[in-house]
């Protein structure tokens, strides 16, 4: 799905967010590369490349709590967030990476309790 290049970035956050219950989807703006997402079973998690760095989220949208960690996936090496955080359904958590374009990247969504680990669509 593409949005129209008439709209702003925040207006394409709003739409990715309420439209992100669908899956794997791809969402842009012309301000922005695009949004790549993946639905993981109790959520979605997404990754976008910016100009300076690359965005982490994930929409948690039913489950228990659990412990989580971000990590940054690029041919040039692995950047890891500033530490774990709890998260339980109902809530969105996002990471920036400010490393710059790398090229292309994903992101890993580090479930620390159960060691379970999940990846987002590669960007750009």
């Amino acid at each position: 799905m593409v949005i129209s290049p008439k709209w702003t970035r925040p207006a394409a956050r709003v739409v990715a967010a309420t439209l992100i219950a669908v899956g794997g989807m791809t969402i842009s703006s012309p301000a922005q590369a695009a949004v790549k997402c993946y639905d993981i079973g109790n959520g979605n998690l997404c990754a976008e490349l910016v100009n300076d760095g690359y965005n982490a989220t994930y929409y948690k949208v039913k489950g228990r709590t659990v412990t989580l960690e971000f990590t940054l996936h690029c041919k040039r090496g692995d950047y890891e967030s500033e530490g774990a955080f709890q998260m339980s359904a109902g809530e969105t958590r996002s990471y920036f990476f400010a490393t710059g374009n790398l090229g292309p990247c994903h992101v890993t969504l580090h479930d620390v309790g159960s060691g379970a680990t999940f990846d987002s669509p590669r960007v750009p």
